[in-house]
């Protein structure tokens, strides 16, 4: 999806302070997201500018930068020119909404670094960068070098502190099994082998599960951690030893299990609630009437309807001792293109009590009747998107004539 909106930039030619058109660059200010550990990074940076077409009147010009540190590096980007806080909010929203970090300020030699960095990664891995790039290239004209104590601050602020021993072996795993050692060695404290799974590809850590084994001076977790790969899912169990800083001192892989998809569904099974609403219109009136549920959501084009997805504002959800990667989503609403349906979709009954009452107090409360309210034993949202069925309903008639009734 694109964000971009018209510009008058031209493609750079190299040696040039700033891309034609533009007499002077003031940096104001930029952060990024403290999500390193979950494996994305979020830049943003605002300018001061001056063109020569109006050189008394500068304008602001933000970029939105999104990173990813296994596969992808430097994966999308986004910019807003003037004042318009509309498609500020919404870039915002869509590129950064589910990263669920805090924003922490950087300098402009630290901005201009870590775009470097990503840069030279895509580069490097041969990956296509982002289009538009004549609006940044310029940045990286020449060489930023950093020494080793401005690369450890500009680290720690891209890492969220680590609070408590779950925590800290969660995202160790989370970066192992995504081959991210960079990161996983900022959690570690001495020698510690971390590529104990060569024969294994990147992986997602879907769930992992942990244990305490001994409790002394440092302590002793089991971890049984659930891991995909293109669809394929493998429990592996390893140990890991922490001290009184929530460090990790020490860790082994002790097994690895392949298992069906079927098996994998029933290890990350929860609960799901859902809600289905009779709604005569479609996606455009569905957001030209509830813009206050929009702007907690970040909206996804499907085949048969527009997902609206609420994640956490924080990753609280790594300080438990059972990880879901999941659990960083509280709910969602689906809005159908042709069958006048609109499901609100969670995982608590708290949390879908509150999706309920923010459609009835909307604009749409009198537009919209309650058809239908079920309870699952395990998701089914994400897999009736993905069934290419329309109607919500007869979906689940294919599953119970399927023998799959989990109501």
């Amino acid at each position: 999806m694109s964000f971009h909106h018209d510009r008058n930039f031209q493609v750079i030619k190299g040696g040039l302070k700033f891309p034609p058109g533009i007499t002077d660059m003031k940096y104001v200010s930029g952060y990024v997201t403290d999500t390193r550990y979950m494996g994305v990074v979020g830049l943003f940076m605002r300018f001061k500018v001056w063109y020569s077409a109006n050189p008394e009147e500068p304008e602001d010009l933000s970029q939105f930068f999104y990173f990813e540190t296994e596969e992808f590096g430097f994966d999308e980007y986004a910019s807003v020119k003037g004042n318009d806080p509309e498609t500020f909010d919404n870039i915002k929203r869509q590129l950064f909404g589910g990263l669920g970090g805090k924003e922490v300020a950087v300098t402009e030699k630290e901005a201009f670094y870590l775009l470097q960095t990503f840069v030279d990664f895509n580069k490097k891995n041969e990956i296509p960068l982002p289009d538009h790039r004549e609006e940044y290239m310029y940045y990286l004209g020449e060489p930023i070098t950093m020494n080793g104590k401005e690369r450890s601050v500009l680290q720690s602020k891209m890492c969220t502190p680590i609070v408590n021993n779950y925590q800290a072996i969660h995202y160790f795993l989370m970066r192992i099994f995504g081959k991210d050692f960079a990161a996983a060695a900022n959690l570690v404290k001495g020698n510690v082998l971390m590529n104990q799974f060569e024969t294994l590809p990147i992986c997602t850590m879907c769930m992992n599960t942990l244990d305490i084994h001994e409790a002394e001076q440092d302590t002793v977790y089991m971890a049984e951690s659930v891991v995909e790969y293109d669809g394929e899912y493998t429990i592996i169990v390893s140990e890991v030893t922490v001290n009184s800083e929530h460090q990790i001192v020490d860790f082994s892989s002790r097994s690895s299990l392949r298992i069906t998809q079927r098996e994998a569904a029933m290890k990350l099974r929860k609960s799901e609630y859902v809600t289905v609403y009779k709604f005569s219109g479609g996606v455009e009136s569905f957001e030209n009437r509830c813009p206050e549920i929009l702007g907690n959501t970040v909206s996804t084009e499907t085949d048969i309807g527009n997902m609206y997805m609420r994640f956490r504002k924080n990753n609280d959800h790594v300080k438990k001792r059972v990880f879901r990667l999941s659990d960083d989503m509280e709910g969602l609403y689906f809005v159908s293109f042709n069958q006048g349906q609109i499901l609100a979709t969670a995982y608590s009954l708290s949390a879908i009590l509150q999706l309920e009452s923010e459609l009835r107090e909307s604009k749409l409360g009198s537009a919209i009747t309650t058809t239908a309210k079920y309870e699952f034993k395990e998701p089914v949202m994400l897999e009736f998107i993905g069934s290419g069925i329309e109607d919500f309903n007869e979906y689940l008639e294919m599953v119970r004539s399927d023998g799959g009734d989990d109501e």
